[in-house]
């Protein structure tokens, strides 16, 4: 590892420390906050919104517009309903997340029956999502 500011940090194996958040954020210097926000508050998190493919100004965007500005939603939407940018497939929970929260194994496999319908680029995988 070139840079010693970086922090080697979760199961996926990502890299998330000052320099990687910055490259993520792509610029955008709100979404650059939010992420600083949500790696000290969960590297879960931020190691999905990699996986994911959410960058740039779509973090403030999907922060600001779909979580209200709040951490904790914009924590479980980023876990539990943000489908891959790329293919719109919504990914498992990781189980330390389920757990925390207090999700069975039985919730679980409903909540994925209901979200199928993911597209690139979406917020949701729901059929019929909030607006």
């Amino acid at each position: 590892m070139e840079d010693s500011t970086n922090v080697f940090e979760g199961n996926l194996g990502i890299f998330c420390g000052p320099k990687f958040l910055e490259k993520l954020a792509d610029g955008d210097l709100k979404s650059l906050a939010i992420l600083r926000r949500l790696l000290a508050r969960n590297r879960s998190a931020v190691s999905m919104l990699i996986a994911k493919g959410l960058k740039g100004s779509r973090i403030w965007e999907l922060y600001e517009t779909i979580c209200g500005r709040d951490m904790d939603r914009f924590i479980y939407h980023i876990i539990l309903e943000l489908p891959c940018q790329c293919s719109g497939t919504l990914y498992m929970i990781p189980a330390d997340y389920a757990k925390e929260i207090g999700l069975t194994r039985e919730s679980v496999e409903n909540h994925f029956r209901f979200r199928q319908y993911g597209e690139p680029n979406s917020f949701w995988a729901l059929e019929e999502p909030p607006t």
